[in-house]
């Protein structure tokens, strides 16, 4: 995954619609947009099946 914004761009989502449809609030996905580093685990691999790529 090059990054959950690009991701996210690539198909065409808002921040408020990604973040729905992976069960975080708009707040969260923007930190974990901004702050990689604080995402857990469980939240990397649904946005990696979400997002259909791989983690790295």
């Amino acid at each position: 995954m090059k990054n959950l914004a690009s991701e996210r761009t690539r198909l065409g989502l808002k921040q408020a619609e990604a973040a729905s449809k992976l069960a975080v609030s708009p707040k969260t996905l923007a930190k974990y947009e901004s702050e990689p580093a604080s995402m857990p685990g469980d939240f990397i691999i649904r946005a990696c099946r979400f997002y259909s790529c791989n983690a790295s």
